[in-house]
């Protein structure tokens, strides 16, 4: 299986932290890419790449995550005790905190992400998640959790400290996201 991790942030400390506990084969996507692809894309990407290498599961991490080898095992081996017909992901979750770190690490089924087709192209980067587990739970597919208390996640790392042409071009991504995905699920609330 490979782990996958975008690294955008420019903080070489805490994308070792989030490197640490990975204990499988890496692939680090970063802007110094040939091409500039959008989160959507190389999340795409990531899965096509899995699928090609007929790996069950691929993971995926934000560079601004930490948690100890041993939690990392623990998600690991949740493979082995998820029914794999029915679970799309197998989300991290600091008990702490559950609702602001569920995606740090993760593992994602190959199989099933592409039967409900990925992630939605459309969408750059903002709202590509949520419209990713609505079509995936309507479909009847659900995701498992794993308790890890070493779980930290610095939120939104790259917005914070985006400036300038980046922080509008986040900003208009934002917008148009939000606008595609209520388009999209007109009777989605929000809470």
């Amino acid at each position: 299986m490979t782990f996958n991790i975008f690294h955008y942030s420019d903080d070489e400390e805490s994308f070792a932290r989030a490197l640490a506990p990975i204990s499988c084969p890496v692939k680090i996507w970063s802007p110094s890419l040939p091409i500039n692809y959008t989160w959507v894309q190389q999340f795409r990407l990531m899965a096509h790449d899995a699928l090609l290498n007929n790996e069950p599961w691929f993971g995926y991490a934000h560079d601004d995550g930490e948690m100890t080898k041993e939690d990392f095992q623990k998600l690991l081996d949740a493979r082995q005790d998820v029914d794999y017909e029915q679970v799309m992901a197998i989300m991290t979750r600091n008990p702490t905190d559950p609702q602001n770190n569920t995606d740090v690490y993760c593992l994602f089924n190959t199989e099933l992400y592409w039967k409900v087709g990925g992630h939605d192209e459309n969408f750059t980067l903002y709202w590509a998640d949520t419209d990713f587990f609505l079509r995936y739970t309507s479909a009847g597919y659900q995701q498992e959790f794993v308790s890890v208390n070493s779980l930290k996640h610095v939120q939104s790392y790259c917005n914070k400290k985006s400036e300038g042409l980046a922080k509008i071009a986040r900003d208009l991504h934002f917008i148009k996201d939000r606008a595609y995905f209520y388009n999209k699920h007109p009777n989605h609330v929000s809470v």
